[in-house]
């Protein structure tokens, strides 16, 4: 059996290897700990910027719907040019509403001009209500939506354009029944359960509304090109919205949806109509005009002679949605709000405006 040293010289080296054994573990525990504290802070702060970031976010949302009820009070017509349209990107036009009514303050001002708030408010209204295609007016509707698949940007056939909305539409109705289209001869049909059952991954059609425009991607026939916009064109997600149902704001509309609204038209004069409703609505002089009902067939060559589904068409919006991004540190936090602007009759009589405005979604992203 070895025999340990026990000279005073040998107990030292000992003492001192246990000592450095000591002071090495000791080390450890605190470098260990140094980075807990660490990550801990950086975490610490990671939350309190996510949180002063939605703050600030939903500051930007109250705001812009005080715009829209600002707005409903002064006028029941809605288009391009007016104040909730232009306040986000208008610096100009946010120290004038903030010294003729107050709105806003100094600092959210401030906020938005160093780019820590952003923001944009949509007018879904003028966008192709998805789920109309299950109403009374559904026939009116694929027309339009068909009409809109066939031009630009999209530019399908007619046989592939009627295919898919066919499809869009057995996906939303509840009738269980393959839509047909023999008239033509071409032989275009809708797709229900017996088309989704036979792919690889198989799964049930909806029939039911849309909730998110991105389900018309589980639809047959619908390409992701289609949706999203190819070459950095529109897609079908610019232009459709699920959040309307009811008719088509014409002083909102992009460009192919107006387009479109003339279906029963030559492609010249859809054409032409298209773009003088667009040069029309833009001039601030004509703003006032934009309130009339007919004011595309009043003031429009272009439209006086054309058969254009006025059941479906208004001037007035009542779907927007608000998009907030706020910045606080390196994170930045999006607020998507979609929101109902209409009277409240329940409200005191004594309230000389009844506007409200209601959430119908909110998502943080």
């Amino acid at each position: 059996m070895p025999v340990l040293p026990t000279s005073p010289r040998s107990r030292r080296g000992a003492a001192l290897f246990l000592v450095l054994a000591v002071i090495a573990a000791l080390s450890a525990v605190v470098v260990t700990g140094m980075r807990t504290v660490s990550v801990d802070v950086s975490g610490a702060r990671s939350v309190r910027n996510r949180i002063q970031a939605l703050a600030l976010a939903r500051s930007g949302s109250l705001l812009a719907a005080s715009l829209l009820l600002l707005d409903y009070k002064d006028n029941a017509y809605d288009h391009e040019n007016e104040d909730w349209a232009r306040y986000f990107s208008d610096p100009e036009l946010r120290l004038k509403r903030l010294d003729q009514d107050g709105l806003g303050s100094e600092r959210l001002l401030a906020f938005i001009g160093d780019d820590r708030l952003s923001g944009q408010i949509v007018d879904e209204s003028g966008k192709f209500p998805v789920n109309a295609l299950d109403s009374q007016q559904a026939e009116t509707y694929k027309r339009v939506l068909t009409a809109l698949l066939r031009n630009e940007p999209f530019n399908l056939e007619e046989r592939k354009a009627k295919t898919l909305v066919m499809a869009i539409t057995d996906w939303i109705d509840a009738n269980g029944e393959t839509s047909q289209e023999d008239e033509t001869g071409l032989g275009a049909t809708g797709a229900e359960d017996d088309a989704y059952m036979e792919a690889e991954t198989a799964y049930r059609c909806k029939d039911d509304s849309l909730d998110s425009l991105q389900e018309l991607l589980l639809v047959r026939g619908m390409s992701r090109d289609l949706f999203q916009g190819a070459e950095g064109r529109l897609g079908l997600k610019d232009l459709l919205s699920v959040w309307s149902a009811s008719k088509i704001n014409i002083n909102t509309a992009p460009g192919p949806l107006v387009r479109a609204l003339a279906a029963e038209a030559q492609a010249r004069d859809a054409d032409a109509f298209a773009k003088a409703v667009l040069t029309f609505r833009r001039e601030e002089r004509n703003e006032d005009v934009l309130k009339n009902e007919d004011w595309f067939f009043a003031n429009l060559a272009e439209g006086k002679n054309l058969q254009l589904p006025l059941e479906i068409i208004t001037v007035k919006s009542s779907v927007f949605t608000i998009r907030m991004t706020a910045r606080e540190g390196a994170r930045g936090t999006t607020l998507f709000t979609a929101v109902r602007r209409g009277y409240d009759n329940t409200l005191p009589e004594s309230l000389p405006f009844k506007g409200i405005i209601k959430t119908l979604y909110r998502s943080v992203r």
